[in-house]
């Protein structure tokens, strides 16, 4: 990895709203006509995902999930997956945490070191998940756009995989699993216990928090509390 990494870093935040706001009710206005969009991860992966286009990168490694479920309701977040699905990058999505699924979780007790399990597709999971279908009486499947959950959800493969002490999760395109998995597991940091991601990742990771401390922005909201009153 030659290239700083300093050259590649890009930062968005939804601050430049707030900093647009005259005041805090226009703040909240703002959130109440639903102007920040459907969530702030969504905001921030929709960017991930426009900021992997850009790059002259032909593997792309993402922190979580390769897709990320809430984008795929909107138009514009399934015709950005598109665009990368059909620009040829080979991608894939490494999942620190099993915590909240059980079904991970479980399978990851039972494989061994050096290990990889492939456990369904993302179509499987989003038809077998606990949130409400919009249409009443349905199986609960979490709202997709038919197109995108037709086409792609089908191909996207879910699974885990124990480089050494702890399992991770992963999700990757049918066509890039080979490729894919090769590179992940070729490049796990081993001496990381308990972290044996990536190493990039964990670089990453390193530079964020370095440059970004999130207790700076944790005390100007507790400033901004005391002069306003909570």
């Amino acid at each position: 990895y030659r290239r700083p990494v300093a050259d590649s870093i890009h930062y968005w935040s939804s601050r430049a709203l707030l900093d647009a706001a005259k005041d805090t009710n226009d703040f909240i206005a703002i959130q109440e006509r639903g102007l920040f969009g459907i969530s702030q991860t969504a905001y921030l992966r929709y960017y991930e995902i426009a900021h992997a286009l850009e790059i002259a990168e032909p593997y792309i490694l993402f922190d979580g999930t390769l897709v990320y479920e809430w984008l795929v309701a909107t138009r514009e977040g399934v015709d950005l997956y598109l665009r990368l699905f059909h620009s040829g990058k080979a991608c894939l999505g490494v999942i620190k945490s099993l915590r909240d699924n059980v079904v991970f979780s479980t399978f990851a007790r039972a494989i061994r070191q050096g290990e990889i399990f492939v456990i369904e597709t993302l179509q499987d999971h989003l038809e077998n998940s606990n949130a409400p279908n919009r249409n009443p009486g349905e199986k609960g499947t979490r709202y997709t756009l038919p197109e995108f959950h037709e086409r792609i959800t089908p191909k996207i493969l879910r699974g885990i995989f124990r480089p050494q002490k702890k399992a991770f999760g992963f999700e990757v395109h049918e066509d890039h699993l080979e490729d894919m998995l090769r590179i992940m597991c070729a490049d796990c940091q081993l001496n990381h216990i308990g972290h044996e991601i990536p190493y990039l990742l964990n670089r990453v990771d390193e530079e964020v928090k370095s440059r970004f401390n999130p207790q700076i922005l944790k005390d100007r909201i507790a400033l901004e509390m005391v002069v306003e009153s909570e």
